[in-house]
Parts: structure tokens; C-alpha cells; sequence
């Protein structure tokens, strides 16, 4: 099926990196839609697994409101079905509702994923990656994922999970081969590291 990039939503995230994925199959999760008054690109896919770090609901379905259009699919876990309603769907390109397992998002990690069931361990962006490999996306490509604390625009829970998502990439790793960091400067080792420019 071909390469699909992960976006996660550390500082080293820019508008200019993303514009040069206009054209590529993206995931995103979070509140990338903090990003969307500076550049024009949007995700092909949107995650969201997780009501962590949001202020609440109302908060969410802002989100929600921008990130829901003609030209991104979103997947939204099940338990938050009432936040993604009927208007929201129809505003997509497609969408998804679906289950995860019961390991917790920061605890009881598992050996490994277990597709076709999604795994919650580590939250969004790593149940994107599930998801982008479900779907047959080969290689995985990651930018914004800094392993530092902290977002590209200041925004929500400032907590350094590091060790937390240090523990789930290193689980994706054990579970799918193919998976390259091209992230400008941060801390995640646990993939080849790849230039962006070479890669595009």
C-alpha cells in the first residue's frame, strides 16, 4: 500500500515540515488542529484514542469541529462516541468507531501488540501506528515525536511522559518492522533515524 507518516505533536513539529507531506497518507492525533492556522496541509487520517490531557468535552468536540472534513477519515475510540456525533461524522471523509484491549493507556503494558485488536498502551499516536499498520502501510515514517515533554504550541498538560512513551515505542518496535524516526532533533533512539528531505 505504500509509506504512511506518523505525526506526533512534539516541539520540533512545524508547518513547514508539514507541508512537505501535503501529498503523503498521514496520521495525526492530539490537538494537531492547533496547527492548521499556519499551514494548509491536513491528515488523511485522524486518532483519537484517549481523553487525556483534554480540558473536557466541550474542548474535545471543538477539536473535533475542525479536524472533521471532506478530506480526512477519523477513528475515534468507542468510549468517546458521544463527543464525535452524527454531524461531526458526516463532515468526514469516513470514520471509524472502534474498541481497544484492556491494557491501560499507562499501565499493564503488553509483550507486544496483538492485531487485529488495537492495543490502548501509550495512547493515540500509537494506536495510529496500529491502525496505519492494519491497513497495510508499509514503511511507517514518525516526525514530532520528540520523547521530550511538551507540545509544538504550548498547549495542555505540559507532563514529561518520556519513560511512558519510550516503553510503547519500544513495543511497536518488538511488533512491526519498518518503522523510521524522522524527527529533527528530540530524543527517541529506538528506530533507524532517516533525513526527511531524503525520504520525500
Amino acid at each position: 500500500m505504500g509509506r504512511a507518516w506518523i505525526i506526533g505533536n512534539g516541539p520540533s513539529l512545524t508547518p513547514q515540515t508539514l507541508s512537505l507531506l501535503k501529498d503523503e497518507i498521514t496520521f495525526a492525533c492530539g490537538r494537531i488542529n492547533k496547527m492548521y492556522y499556519k499551514t494548509s496541509w491536513r491528515p488523511s487520517h485522524y486518532v483519537m484514542a484517549e481523553a487525556r490531557g483534554r480540558i473536557d468535552e466541550y474542548e474535545m468536540r471543538k477539536d473535533l469541529k475542525e479536524i472533521a472534513n471532506k478530506n480526512t477519515t477519523c477513528h475515534i475510540q468507542w468510549g468517546l462516541k458521544g463527543i464525535f456525533n452524527k454531524n461531526l461524522q458526516s463532515k468526514c471523509n469516513g470514520y471509524e468507531l472502534f474498541y481497544t484491549c484492556k491494557h491501560g493507556i499507562t499501565n499493564n503494558p503488553p509483550d507486544s501488540w496483538h492485531l487485529p485488536q488495537l492495543c490502548h498502551y501509550g495512547g493515540s499516536l500509537f494506536v495510529a501506528m496500529q491502525i496505519a499498520t492494519r491497513e497495510g502501510y508499509s514503511p511507517l515514517y514518525l516526525i514530532g515525536c520528540d520523547l521530550v515533554g511538551g507540545h509544538f504550541d504550548g498547549y495542555g498538560n505540559m507532563r514529561d511522559d518520556a519513560e511512558l512513551w519510550l516503553n510503547a515505542h519500544k513495543i511497536a518496535n518488538n511488533s512491526r518492522d519498518e518503522i523510521y524516526n524522522a524527527t529533527i532533533g528530540g530524543n527517541l533512539e529506538v528506530y533507524p533515524r532517516v533525513d526527511i528531505m531524503e525520504v520525500i
